[in-house]
């Protein structure tokens, strides 16, 4: 069986527990920010990008493709397609800027998941040279930082991301859960194998999560409790 095979049917990579989280989009505030790195270059091309349109032809998109389907949808005559390299950089130094200041709350749930033992995985589209510092500097054991693929889909990860977190965090076979923002990046993670909490934000709350695990707007207890039960530890 060939490594990639091997990757793609979940077998088991070690005896880790582990949870890999969208750490641009749930701890980063990284939705509405590829939100506005979109809107501000298109609106030079006068194209006026609301949030039902980012949601419905940008959202859970390779950019380029997202950009295409857009611009024939309004029937824009600009030069909008060729927008993408500047859209990419813009959410790029964003995120760069939000990453020394992550939501406290996520930070303390985070912490409190690795003092139980679990191996922690950050999925972020901002270098690994430039992540590892700022991950250190969360003092939550040895996390891991996760790497999506480069043609990462807007708004969240594909199952080509999520696919290599068991092996990357040596997850033992069905121990692994991911917290993912989109629903798109929430059936990558189900077809990968590890389990599912769903963090919608204004952006996504109106999407299907069916088939997630737990399914909510705030970290409370309950996100908690689903992810201890699911990888079978106690409270």
């Amino acid at each position: 069986m060939s490594e990639e095979t091997d990757i793609e049917l979940g077998t088991s990579h070690g005896t880790n527990k582990g949870l890999a989280i969208e750490w641009d989009f749930v701890a980063l505030g990284g939705l509405p920010r590829a939100f506005d790195a979109a809107r501000a270059r298109l609106a030079r091309a006068s194209l006026d990008l609301t949030p039902v349109l980012f949601s419905r032809y940008l959202l859970g998109r390779p950019l380029e493709e997202g950009l295409a389907r857009l611009v024939a949808a309004v029937g824009a005559k600009s030069k909008a397609v060729d927008a993408a390299p500047d859209i990419h950089a813009a959410f790029a130094s964003s995120l760069e800027e939000a990453m020394p200041k992550p939501r406290a709350e996520v930070v303390r749930f985070v912490k409190d998941m690795a003092a139980r033992g679990l191996k922690i995985g950050l999925m972020t589209q901002i270098p690994e040279e430039t992540a590892k510092p700022f991950v250190a500097a969360l003092d939550v054991g040895d996390a891991a930082v996760l790497l999506p693929e480069p043609a990462t889909c807007v708004g969240g990860s594909g199952w080509d991301a999520w696919r290599r977190a068991p092996r990357k965090l040596q997850l033992a076979d069905r121990m692994g859960v991911a917290i993912a923002v989109s629903a798109d990046s929430a059936r990558g993670a189900l077809a990968a194998g590890l389990g599912v909490i769903a963090l919608p934000d204004a952006l996504t709350q109106h999407q299907d999560y069916t088939g997630a695990d737990l399914v909510t707007e705030r970290f409370t207890d309950e996100v908690s409790r689903v992810i201890l039960e699911l990888l079978r530890l106690e409270e």
